[in-house]
């Protein structure tokens, strides 16, 4: 499927259904469709974008790991993940 990279390219893409999943947040865990995209924009540099969508198809969470990036929908907060053990003190 054609991608279009805003002010850059169109560049070939695939999309993937990774299947049903349940995705927690903050206070809530919730059934969503689970997406991968993946392509190369210009610079080169393949990318590869996840993507959980209810069954409206509305976007809930979009993840891009290799640039450390993460969105939620409103009302969808990150469940924070668990404290690091401290180290014991000697």
């Amino acid at each position: 499927m054609p991608i279009y990279i805003l002010g850059q390219a169109e560049v070939q893409g695939t999309v993937v259904f990774k299947g049903k999943e349940a995705v927690e947040f903050s206070g809530k865990t919730v059934e969503l469709n689970h997406l991968n995209v993946s392509g190369t924009p210009p610079d080169g540099q393949p990318i590869s974008l996840d993507f959980w969508v209810d069954d409206n198809r509305k976007v809930i969470k979009i993840a891009v790991p290799t640039r450390g990036v993460e969105a939620y929908q409103e009302g969808f907060d990150r469940k924070a993940p668990p404290e690091a053990a401290k180290a014991a003190s000697q």
